[in-house]
């Protein structure tokens, strides 16, 4: 093709196609059909080529002009009724299948021929994809009316309903419930458009509803069909006209019971897809009785629950089969609308449904107490999982966010009764709005909770403050070192005859020892100064360095003599020792005996007084070391 000419020349083609690898033949071929078309290529891409010329076949032309051939070529009959007749034919005009319906030969009379014609006549009206179209109405050369309809090759809906592998097995489903749900839907579907071209079936069930072989739905036999007022079209039969009961037993609405066509309505049909889905649920007819009385006092009490359905489901079949008009869905387009919001909410529903049996189980478990702390979170979690998942697939499901909090609030009254006061917190903070009966509970709780772990630390604060083991390594090299320091110049002068000390050396030999203690005392404060115990035991070393000083004092000032000092400061050794043993280590009792004997021995042997005083300092030394660093408590 050259662009800039517009043609197609057979050279440029040929060329153009044989570098694409065709043969000679198909490039002849493409070159001869293409002739003639460059314009419309060029200029009208987007628009049909038609044929120049189709095959010549007279003979079929000849079935519309031969007036001798047969319209309708009949082979055999399909199936009958009361009063009709159903038989293959073919439609020698169009060359097809088709159903035709007629009266069955003992029918006579031109009402039956009328209700035929008008149950054609309201099928045809509707014209919808689930309805058996109507081909043709005419009549045999006896006068008797011909419906022609379409041809289904399938099965009633009802055989299906009740044979469940067959529906797997033909229409590839998994799930025959939900493939059932569809079905009807499709029928509402159905019902809807007839009831806004002012039809109401009157009859509608699952043996009137044909599945076809490649699943095609078709709500069959208009037979008791009417027209509502408004519709306007004479030629249909209508609710105010009719009289009589018509429909049937085990699945009318409790207005139809009255025979009165003025009380029906598309509630009517509301009411038959309810108890069309009854059967669905239930596998047989809502009001299958003993008794034509029974079956209508059925119909008149509403359906009879069904313990075993969905919840869900089960309420769009209660409301559809309300007694009152009034409180049935407003339509069948609002039934279809619930099947496919419960459709929608399956998956999240049988969730809800596994997480409610966790609970159950839950529930069970922690009021017998047969459950551990174990079995009760992997049940709860079983069961928060599951609700959490339900409620991500549908948030709006009420009943599911309630087991949710009831689950939460199972768990969180067993973790206030185990006292687990923050576990309980933990568990409600997963509520977007807890209870708050709840909130309370779990705030007493937490704070009960803080002022005993607030009790808690102040016994360990207390504890830790009173435990020896804390600095005692360094409080007994203290010690050693003030025992050291106070003993020493006893001991060289019990060594070398040297006579008692003045006051004056008294004062001087205290003074001195009472400053190298608080030296080291304040040297190793980080190690002792950290608890209440060391304070106390360093307050008692100064309280007994000054007895000794303003004791001294007190005997210098009274004129007693020097050798006086030792005995007392020996009983004043004995007094802070027992109370250091009663006020923080029993054990130190042997010291504070160890003093007292001193002082007594001293007393009674003046010579033994230094003796006694270096062995008790040793004594002390040494029960200190014993007690705080070789067996700390």
């Amino acid at each position: 093709m050259s662009d800039e000419q517009g043609t197609l020349t057979r050279e440029v083609m040929e060329t153009a196609l044989g570098q694409r690898g065709l043969d000679a033949d198909r490039v002849s071929a493409i070159c001869q059909t293409l002739r003639g078309h460059e314009v419309t290529f060029l200029r009208a891409s987007g628009a049909t080529i038609r044929p120049t010329s189709r095959p010549a076949n007279p003979s079929a032309l000849g079935l519309l002009v031969d007036p001798t051939a047969e319209p309708l070529v009949f082979e055999g009959e399909l199936g009958r009724g009361g009063m009709g007749v159903v038989r293959l034919a073919t439609q020698t005009a169009m060359g097809r299948k088709v159903a035709v319906k007629t009266l069955r030969p003992a029918i006579t009379g031109d009402g039956a021929a009328v209700s035929l014609v008008q149950e054609a006549w309201i099928t045809g009206a509707i014209e919808h994809p689930n309805i058996v179209p109507v081909y043709d109405v005419r009549v045999d050369d006896t006068g008797r009316p011909l419906v022609v309809l379409k041809r289904i090759d399938g099965t009633a809906w009802r055989t299906l309903i009740d044979d469940p592998a067959a529906v797997r097995a033909r229409f590839g489903v998994e799930d025959p419930f939900e493939w059932h749900l569809r079905t009807l839907m499709q029928v509402a579907t159905a019902l809807h458009s007839a009831h806004r071209r002012g039809v109401i079936h009157r009859d509608v069930k699952p043996d009137n509803v044909m599945v076809g072989d490649q699943g095609e739905i078709y709500v069959v036999d208009w037979g008791i069909a009417v027209a509502l007022d408004g519709t306007g079209d004479d030629r249909l039969p209508h609710a105010a006209e009719a009289e009589g009961m018509a429909g049937t037993p085990a699945y009318m609405a409790p207005e139809m019971f009255e025979g009165d066509g003025r009380k029906l309505g598309a509630f009517t049909d509301v009411y038959l897809l309810g108890a069309t889905l009854y059967h669905l649920l239930a596998g047989s007819a809502p009001h299958h009785a003993a008794s034509a009385l029974a079956m209508m006092l059925r119909a008149l009490d509403g359906p009879q629950p069904l313990p075993e359905a969905p919840p869900e489901l089960w309420a769009v079949c209660a409301r559809a089969m309300a007694p009152e008009p009034a409180d049935r869905f407003p339509g069948a387009d609002a039934f279809r609308q619930a099947l496919q919001t419960y459709l929608d909410h399956r998956h999240a529903l049988h969730l809800a449904d596994e997480a409610r049996e966790r609970l159950a189980v839950l529930s069970a478990g922690l009021a017998d107490g047969s459950l551990d702390a174990l079995d009760r979170q992997r049940l709860f979690g079983e069961c928060r999982f599951g609700f959490t998942r339900a409620l991500a697939e549908w948030p709006g499901n009420e009943a599911a966010q309630a087991d949710r909090v009831q689950a939460t609030r199972m768990m969180v009254e067993q973790a206030l009764r185990d006292g687990q006061a923050d576990a309980a917190a933990a568990l409600l903070a997963e509520l977007d709005e807890p209870p708050e009966d709840l909130t309370a509970a779990v705030a007493r709780a937490r704070a009960e909770t803080e002022a005993e772990r607030a009790r808690l630390d102040a016994l360990e604060r207390m504890r830790a403050n009173l435990d020896p083991r804390t600095g005692g390594r360094v409080r007994s090299l203290l010690f050693a070192a003030v025992s050291i320091l106070w003993m020493t110049p006893t001991a060289l002068r019990a060594l070398t005859d040297e006579h008692r000390p003045s006051y004056g050396q008294t004062f001087f030999e205290l003074t001195c020892t009472f400053t190298i203690f608080v030296l080291l005392a304040i040297a190793v404060r980080r190690h002792l100064w950290t608890t209440v115990l060391n304070k106390r035991i360093v307050g008692m070393i100064v309280v007994a360095f000054l007895a000794q000083i303003t004791g001294s004092v007190g005997a210098w000032q009274a004129g007693l003599p020097i050798e006086i000092r030792p005995l007392l400061s020996l009983h004043v050794a004995s007094a802070i020792a027992a109370v250091l043993a009663l006020t923080v280590d029993l054990r130190l009792m042997g010291a504070a005996l160890l003093f007292g004997a001193a002082f007594l021995a001293g007393a009674a042997w003046p010579a033994v007084l230094d003796l006694a005083i270096v062995t008790s300092v040793l004594g002390l030394a040494g029960s200190v070391w014993w007690v705080w660093v070789r067996r700390p408590r």
